[in-house]
């Protein structure tokens, strides 16, 4: 599964400072279609270092990311 320029994080990521609310529902979406495929493993990638941690936050974080890759 891909989404350009999405990061499957549980945050919003941003390219241009505001938070990307459609990556965080693909993201929602395709970690429920990853839990029914029951796999030994996944695997991401992700070319973003920011992140927000909810659609109404007017900065993006560093640790804003990481939270949202652990809760992902």
């Amino acid at each position: 599964m891909t989404r350009s320029t999405c990061a499957w994080a549980d945050a919003y990521v941003s390219s241009d400072q505001k938070p990307d609310t459609e990556c965080h529902e693909w993201g929602t979406r395709a970690k429920e279609e990853v839990l029914e495929l029951e796999p030994d493993l996944v695997v991401t990638s992700l070319g973003h270092n920011m992140a927000a941690t909810s659609p109404t936050a007017t900065t993006v974080s560093a640790s804003g990311l990481v939270d949202g890759l652990v809760s992902r």
